[in-house]
């Protein structure tokens, strides 16, 4: 019968993890390793949206990341966005770059909405993951913006 364990750390840094095993005959092992916990990426800069108030630029969304691990990581961004005064949603908006260790990227996202005036507000969700098992969550993000009319 086997065992699968998992711990996720909040913070970088190195640790000592020691597992202690025993077998139904009462026979006992102990293993310690140390094991490196790189930095998460994070935000350069705060996550922005340049709100142009006409339906004919749009919308920017913009997020900076840094990536000061030692592996590659993918950084995604999803928007959610939302007819403020409906209450509806109106689309999601994806956004990715794969990140190098010590990588800088820059994901921008352009949304057109429809040439109605409408105050819109929108939930961003920035996150990242590699090809092992390193994922998180780096920031989430909410905010209003309002498209005029033409």
């Amino acid at each position: 019968m086997g065992c699968v364990l998992a711990h996720s750390y909040v913070s970088a840094g190195n640790f000592t993890v020691t597992l202690n095993v025993a077998d139904s005959a009462g026979s006992t092992a102990t293993v310690t390793h140390t094991v490196v916990v790189d930095p998460a990426p994070f935000l350069s800069k705060h996550f922005k949206f340049h709100d142009d108030s006409s339906w004919v630029k749009g919308e920017n969304f913009t997020a900076i990341v840094t990536n000061p691990s030692a592996v590659t990581v993918t950084v995604t961004v999803n928007i959610d966005i939302f007819d403020e005064g409906a209450g509806v949603f109106v689309a999601r908006l994806t956004g990715s770059a794969l990140l190098a260790p010590g990588q800088v990227a820059t994901i921008t996202i352009h949304w057109s909405p429809p040439p109605v005036p409408a105050q819109y507000a929108f939930t961003a969700k920035i996150a990242f993951t590699n090809e092992s098992f390193v994922t998180g969550t780096i920031a989430t993000r909410t905010g209003l913006f309002q498209i005029s009319s033409p």
